[in-house]
């Protein structure tokens, strides 16, 4: 694996994405879901809506995915459309955790960034309180929410980055035998990711609001 990503790992998280239940899809994106690949999916605009879209500030993403994960069901189309391009001017091989929080904000404070793991798990408790949920419904995620707070590793790393003042990076090694085309990341790096369904065609194409139309449609793209 590289970064906590596996082709285990990506395999479950695809699976509880696409759960009929609301708190393993939302596990899924908490837990599992370790790049939100899936934000450059294809969104229905009419679940946009009903999120806080993407907020200004570093991890929003993530909280925007776990809205539309309590929503409903992610799907994963079996074609390649998405290409994840490693450079070094991507947002995060910056190093800076201050850098990374003005690039989401420009007016954030330029002296001292705060781990954004603390405003983003604010937004994923949150969610749970803001979208329509039964109360069985709130008490699994809440409960899902307390298995991500566990993870004592990741605020282990929290505290190292507050104290460094390093942001949260991914850097890419070479292709060698150590990261070859056959190895997780790769495949990881090189699959389609998953665009937002209510309800998905047993063929596993990704279902749009006409429920034919091509998922690449101008209509759809601009939605």
């Amino acid at each position: 694996s590289f970064q906590g990503i596996s082709v285990t790992s990506e395999a479950r998280r695809v699976g509880l994405c696409g759960s009929e239940k609301a708190y393993e899809r939302y596990l899924g994106l908490l837990v599992y879901s370790q790049r939100c690949y899936e934000v450059f999916g294809v969104v229905r605009s009419s679940a946009m809506r009903r999120t806080g879209l993407h907020r200004p500030y570093n991890g929003a993403e993530k909280v925007f995915l776990a809205e539309l994960a309590l929503l409903g069901r992610f799907a994963e189309i079996d074609e390649m459309l998405f290409y994840s391009r490693w450079h070094d001017q991507r947002f995060s091989a910056n190093a800076s955790a201050i850098a990374q929080a003005l690039h989401m904000n420009p007016s954030a404070p330029r002296r001292f960034a705060w781990p954004r793991q603390i405003r983003s798990s604010w937004g994923y408790l949150a969610a749970i309180g803001q979208l329509p949920l039964t109360a069985a419904e709130r008490l699994q995620c809440l409960a899902v929410f307390g298995r991500y707070l566990l993870q004592l590793g990741k605020w282990q790393r929290v505290l190292r980055e507050a104290i460094t003042g390093r942001g949260t990076t991914a850097l890419l090694p070479e292709r060698t035998s150590e990261c070859g085309d056959s190895s997780p990341l790769w495949t990881v790096a090189e699959r389609p990711f998953l665009s937002f369904a209510d309800g998905v065609k047993e063929s596993g194409s990704a279902a749009v609001e006409s429920g034919d139309k091509s998922p690449h449609s101008k209509e759809e793209i601009n939605a």
